[in-house]
């Protein structure tokens, strides 16, 4: 069979520019929405002991309902009480 694989710099070259271009569209949304927007966050621990939060926001888009991750924080000293992740946040 005839496969063609990027190389690793290709891929990380490509993938940078779907997050930037994401980035700008997700913001763009946001900052022309005239509804309201909800966050959430979640918390967990990696099978490797390490913590890590996400921040996400959730809104109606053309009728459709969306709920997009803003940032994920590895938060290294902390535990997961709510004290703790609002310092954070």
């Amino acid at each position: 069979p005839e496969y063609y694989l990027p190389s690793p710099t290709t891929i990380s070259h490509d993938v940078r520019l779907v997050f930037a271009h994401t980035r700008q569209h997700i913001a763009k949304i946001l900052r022309e929405y005239k509804g309201k927007i909800s966050f959430t966050m979640d918390a967990w621990t990696s099978t490797n002991h390490r913590a890590f939060m996400a921040v996400l926001v959730h809104l109606e888009h053309n009728g459709v309902p969306l709920s997009l991750p803003l940032d994920i924080i590895e938060v290294v000293k902390y535990s997961h009480t709510g004290v703790e992740l609002a310092a954070v946040f």
